[in-house]
């Protein structure tokens, strides 16, 4: 029987340690929000898509939907870059949940 678990496929040889993790997310943070458009400014600059999406709907519900879908993602599909792309939602809500919800 041929094995369609997308996380046995790929080969890591990175010993899996919370640095690692980090800096994993932080490069999602930057490199990729930064290419994407999302965010020119950094992990700890303004995210203008996050910030007009929390305008918009007047709360964090789309990244909390995020975070669903990528737990249920991994579930059903077992790649470890699910994992990270939820840990980077959550720290998106958590950073905006003072600047946006509780404005100096």
């Amino acid at each position: 029987m041929k094995n369609t678990n997308v996380e046995e496929k790929k080969v890591n040889h990175e010993v899996p340690t919370f640095k690692s993790f980090c800096s994993q997310i932080e490069t999602m943070l930057e490199e990729t929000a930064k290419s994407k458009g999302y965010n020119t400014t950094g992990p700890d600059g303004d995210n203008a898509v996050y910030r007009f999406i929390h305008e918009a709907t007047g709360d964090h519900g789309h990244g909390i939907g995020e975070i669903i879908y990528k737990a249920i993602r991994y579930m059903r599909k077992r790649n470890p870059e699910d994992l990270l792309k939820l840990a980077a939602w959550a720290f998106l809500i958590w950073k905006h949940h003072h600047s946006l919800d509780n404005p100096s």
